[in-house]
């Protein structure tokens, strides 16, 4: 409806692709090999993953990235270790984390779609007698402001909310320009 109005505007972290518009997104793709990288230089071996709304743009570019950036390093994601949610906060980690642990799949590493994800994925891990990062590697995304904290200790891939803001700024006169 945003095209109907023909007010110029760039759209900034959109959860879909929306044609003929300007748009500035995370790299989603690139952000995944970091985390991939990450992890197995610290040693990981079988990594699983909880995703968000597939539906949304974001979710599956870092689904597809994971897949992508795991195959490129001689190894592959399985399945059985992939976690379909349709949410992006706490309760979608924590059942996320418990249908992993009820598949009985194996897994040192956790790569979670946002940091509320791997919050409640952590807890989850926590409640069934797993250490964070001793037995289960743990990545968020997002890099939002609890992760820090030492209590939290998450490790996370940080998306740059403001220069992604910062870019969309700078497309705007170029939109008002007719460009």
């Amino acid at each position: 409806w945003l095209d109907e109005t023909g007010i110029p505007c760039v759209l900034v972290d959109c959860d879909r692709f929306v044609d003929g518009m300007s748009q500035v997104q995370v790299e989603g793709i690139q952000a995944m090999d970091g985390a991939v990288e990450h992890l197995v230089n610290r040693g990981a071996k079988q990594i699983a993953t909880i995703t968000g709304d597939m539906d949304h743009l974001n979710s599956q570019e870092r689904l597809a990235g994971l897949q992508m950036s795991l195959t490129r390093r001689g190894m592959s994601l399985a399945d059985t270790h992939i976690v379909l949610e349709r949410g992006y906060n706490e309760a979608s980690g924590s059942r996320g984390a418990y249908e992993l642990l009820n598949r009985g799949v194996s897994f040192d590493a956790l790569i979670c779609q946002n940091d509320l994800i791997a919050l409640g994925a952590m807890r989850e891990l926590a409640s069934a007698g797993l250490r964070v990062p001793e037995d289960v590697k743990v990545i968020g995304f997002d890099n939002m402001e609890f992760a820090g904290l030492p209590e939290v200790g998450l490790a996370t891939i940080d998306t740059h909310p403001r220069k992604l803001g910062e870019m969309g700024t700078q497309l705007l006169p170029e939109k008002l320009d007719g460009k």
